[in-house]
């Protein structure tokens, strides 16, 4: 299974706010190959559902799982999430949504799916949200800067709002690169939190360390 780091970020920080909620049911809305489901169940006793539209990623998040120390809360949903629906709502649902929606398409067309908005938009993500969360429910979201501010207008108008906010650097003199948001219903006081992955000397900070430690094997 391939690793993005980005990936891992959004898991390991959604999973230290998920301690304090301790959610029954979690949705991860376009799993790849389950990697945030993994994490996500490493630090709680949830249930959680995957959805992957990608039959390839589907079949290899299905072996990921079975694998896994907890593979009796694991389940893939091989299917497109705009189609998906569900008796019991999602108490919390987590997604590394697709984002390059103007650059140039890679001529693989699976990569092209995974990384451009061309099979899951942004207002097709938070309508599904809208429909798959509970009442209460909150959801975590990580994009660029620019989308993230695109995607927190559009859950706005669902009522919508982050309660907790990452930005994510490089390093101390990078701007950021990636935001993670958790959103809920109501407006709340907030605080945005910075996390920069390189030092100086471009070693690893110990807030990555601290991070991404109950992960990784080595760090």
């Amino acid at each position: 299974m391939k690793v993005c780091t980005d990936a891992c970020l959004q898991g390991a920080w959604t999973a230290r706010h998920l301690q304090k909620s301790k959610p029954e049911r979690i949705l991860d809305i376009g799993a790849g190959t389950g990697l945030l489901a993994l994490m996500l169940a490493q630090e709680t006793s949830a249930v959680i559902h995957a959805i992957e539209l990608d039959s390839p990623s589907a079949k290899e998040a299905v072996v990921n799982f079975g694998s896994s120390p907890w593979s009796t809360r694991l389940w893939l949903i091989e299917g497109d999430v705009r189609t998906y629906n569900t008796d019991e709502r999602y108490d919390f649902i987590i997604s590394n949504p697709p984002f390059f929606k103007k650059s140039l398409r890679s001529p693989d067309a699976r990569r092209t799916a995974a990384m451009h908005a061309a099979t899951l938009s942004f207002t097709d993500l938070r309508d599904a949200i809208a429909r798959l969360l509970k009442p209460g429910g909150q959801f975590s979201v990580m994009l660029p800067p620019a989308e993230f501010q695109e995607f927190r207008e559009l859950a706005l108008e669902k009522g919508y709002y982050v309660h907790t906010l990452l930005n994510i650097h490089r390093t101390a003199s990078d701007y950021a690169f990636r935001a993670v948001g958790i959103f809920g219903e109501g407006e709340v006081e907030f605080e945005t939190n910075v996390l920069t992955l390189q030092d100086a000397d471009l070693d690893y900070t110990v807030g990555m360390a601290q991070l991404l430690g109950p992960y990784y094997l080595y760090l």
